[in-house]
């Protein structure tokens, strides 16, 4: 079994890191809009944090947009 974190709260994320049980993190761009902090900020914090699978989804509702987002994101 993984256990994924589902947060964009980085303080949680580096206590639990350390105890070895996370295997990834999901969130969501309203999870890290209600932070108050920038998006691509707290992806790259998370991504520094976590070496498992990171899953971030883009806001566009359009297609070129999406997979711009998408680029950016991966």
């Amino acid at each position: 079994m993984k256990l994924f974190l589902d947060t964009a709260d980085v303080a949680v994320i580096k206590d639990m890191v350390p105890t070895g049980m996370v295997d990834g993190v999901t969130t969501h761009p309203s999870l890290i809009a209600k932070s108050g902090r920038n998006i691509a900020e707290v992806i790259a914090e998370i991504c520094a944090l976590v070496e498992g699978p990171i899953s971030a989804e883009a806001v566009a509702t359009d297609f070129e947009t999406m997979v711009k987002e998408g680029d950016k994101l991966a």
